[in-house]
Protein backbone atom coordinates (compact mmCIF):
# COMPACT_ATOMS: atom_id res chain seq x y z
CA UNK A 1 0.00 0.00 0.00
CA UNK A 2 2.79 2.40 0.81
CA UNK A 3 4.32 1.85 -2.61
CA UNK A 4 1.02 2.64 -4.33
CA UNK A 5 0.60 5.74 -2.18
CA UNK A 6 4.13 6.85 -3.04
CA UNK A 7 3.36 6.46 -6.73
CA UNK A 8 0.30 8.65 -6.26
CA UNK A 9 2.26 11.36 -4.48
CA UNK A 10 4.82 11.42 -7.29
CA UNK A 11 2.16 11.77 -9.98
CA UNK A 12 2.24 8.13 -11.09
CA UNK A 13 -1.34 7.22 -10.14
CA UNK A 14 -1.72 4.66 -12.95
CA UNK A 15 1.27 2.71 -11.66
CA UNK A 16 -0.13 2.98 -8.14
CA UNK A 17 -3.45 1.55 -9.34
CA UNK A 18 -1.62 -1.38 -10.96
CA UNK A 19 0.20 -2.07 -7.69
CA UNK A 20 -3.12 -2.05 -5.82
CA UNK A 21 -4.71 -4.38 -8.38
CA UNK A 22 -1.84 -6.82 -7.76
CA UNK A 23 -2.33 -6.44 -4.00
CA UNK A 24 -6.05 -7.15 -4.37
CA UNK A 25 -5.20 -10.34 -6.29
CA UNK A 26 -2.96 -11.42 -3.40
CA UNK A 27 -5.82 -10.74 -0.98
CA UNK A 28 -8.10 -12.95 -3.06
CA UNK A 29 -5.53 -15.75 -3.27
CA UNK A 30 -4.42 -15.66 0.35
CA UNK A 31 -7.71 -14.84 2.02
CA UNK A 32 -5.91 -12.39 4.32
CA UNK A 33 -8.25 -9.41 4.21
CA UNK A 34 -7.08 -7.22 7.08
CA UNK A 35 -6.22 -4.23 4.84
CA UNK A 36 -8.73 -4.92 2.08
CA UNK A 37 -10.91 -1.88 2.81
CA UNK A 38 -7.83 0.37 2.80
CA UNK A 39 -6.76 -1.06 -0.58
CA UNK A 40 -10.09 -0.03 -2.09
CA UNK A 41 -10.00 3.39 -0.44
CA UNK A 42 -6.52 4.14 -1.71
CA UNK A 43 -7.37 2.93 -5.19
CA UNK A 44 -10.35 5.30 -5.20
CA UNK A 45 -8.08 8.18 -4.17
CA UNK A 46 -5.64 7.40 -7.00
CA UNK A 47 -8.43 7.05 -9.55
CA UNK A 48 -9.70 10.52 -8.65
CA UNK A 49 -6.36 11.99 -9.67
CA UNK A 50 -6.37 10.35 -13.12
CA UNK A 51 -9.32 11.94 -14.93
CA UNK A 52 -12.96 12.84 -14.57
CA UNK A 53 -13.74 9.65 -16.49
CA UNK A 54 -12.38 7.65 -13.54
CA UNK A 55 -14.79 9.26 -11.07
CA UNK A 56 -17.39 6.48 -11.25
CA UNK A 57 -14.68 3.85 -10.74
CA UNK A 58 -13.40 5.82 -7.75
CA UNK A 59 -16.90 6.01 -6.31
CA UNK A 60 -17.27 2.24 -6.70
CA UNK A 61 -13.97 1.76 -4.85
CA UNK A 62 -15.10 4.00 -1.97
CA UNK A 63 -18.40 2.16 -1.67
CA UNK A 64 -16.60 -1.19 -1.75
CA UNK A 65 -14.21 0.04 0.97
CA UNK A 66 -17.17 0.90 3.16
CA UNK A 67 -18.85 -2.44 2.44
CA UNK A 68 -15.72 -4.40 3.32
CA UNK A 69 -15.21 -2.40 6.50
CA UNK A 70 -18.81 -3.02 7.48
CA UNK A 71 -18.52 -6.74 6.72
CA UNK A 72 -15.42 -6.90 8.89
CA UNK A 73 -17.33 -4.97 11.56
CA UNK A 74 -14.57 -2.37 11.61
CA UNK A 75 -15.05 -0.17 14.61
CA UNK A 76 -11.59 0.67 15.87
CA UNK A 77 -10.31 2.43 12.74
CA UNK A 78 -12.89 3.93 10.39
CA UNK A 79 -12.24 3.91 6.65
CA UNK A 80 -10.96 7.32 5.60
CA UNK A 81 -13.02 8.01 2.51
CA UNK A 82 -12.82 11.56 1.19
CA UNK A 83 -15.75 13.92 1.46
CA UNK A 84 -16.85 13.92 -2.13
CA UNK A 85 -20.44 13.49 -3.21
CA UNK A 86 -20.28 9.83 -2.24
CA UNK A 87 -21.21 10.10 1.44
CA UNK A 88 -24.20 11.56 3.26
CA UNK A 89 -23.76 15.06 4.65
CA UNK A 90 -25.02 14.02 8.10
CA UNK A 91 -23.39 10.99 9.70
CA UNK A 92 -25.82 8.16 10.43
CA UNK A 93 -26.38 7.06 14.00
CA UNK A 94 -26.13 3.40 14.97
CA UNK A 95 -26.82 2.00 18.44
CA UNK A 96 -26.26 5.35 20.07
CA UNK A 97 -22.89 5.83 18.37
CA UNK A 98 -22.27 8.43 15.72
CA UNK A 99 -20.21 7.16 12.81
CA UNK A 100 -17.60 9.80 12.01
CA UNK A 101 -16.93 10.80 8.44
CA UNK A 102 -13.76 12.83 7.86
Amino acid sequence: MLLAEAYGVTGQAETGCRVLTEAQAVVEQSGVRFYEAELYRLKGELLLTLSSDSRSQAEACFHRALEVAHQQQARSQPVKTPEHNFLPRHPPTTQGLTIAFP
